[in-house]
């Protein structure tokens, strides 16, 4: 996790730091902050489709239907 932390610190702009550090928090059941790594990811590259998918699946994890 410290290396998704420090890719995500040198590359801000980088989706590709947000995605892996997503992924790895969703994978720890931090569910909140994998969202927000999948949100910028989505904020970078809106056209992300696979991210879209696992931000659905997160807040379905955070029960968050709606969303």
């Amino acid at each position: 996790m410290v290396v998704s932390r420090k890719s995500v610190q040198l590359a801000p702009h980088n989706a590709e730091a947000h995605y892996n550090m997503g992924n790895t928090l969703k994978q720890l059941g931090r569910f909140d902050e994998a969202e927000e790594s999948y949100r910028q990811v989505i904020a970078l590259k809106p056209d992300y489709a696979e991210v879209h998918s696992l931000l659905g699946v997160t807040l379905y994890k955070l029960g968050r239907l709606d969303e």
